[in-house]
């Protein structure tokens, strides 16, 4: 068992147990390296189009960020979900969003 010093969690079979646990507690830490991971292919591709613009070759910049576009997609889906998610967790727990 890993017991993580800067942050309320402890892993047990490679899963996230909150020490205040909860569903909206697990979502709250998992959903920024859920982004990091949906994230990570678009440096690859940064690097490449910043490549690309200096050899002044438009088809790979424009390939590059398509790339991007998609993982800029990605992202917002996941964080769409999440807030859906939470919603629902909310609506669960009798709060109503905004009150």
């Amino acid at each position: 068992m890993a017991v993580g010093s800067r942050f309320n969690y402890h892993l047990r079979g490679g899963r996230a147990n909150l020490f205040l646990d909860g569903l909206d507690k697990q979502w709250f830490y998992l959903t920024p390296i859920a982004i990091k991971a949906k994230g990570a292919p678009a440096l690859i591709s940064l690097v490449e189009a910043q490549k690309a613009v200096v050899a002044k070759n438009v088809d790979v910049v424009a390939g590059q960020l398509e790339k991007i576009a998609d993982v800029i997609a990605d992202i917002s889906a996941l964080l769409n979900a999440n807030t859906r998610k939470m919603r629902s967790l909310q609506n669960c727990k009798g709060n109503q969003p905004g009150k």
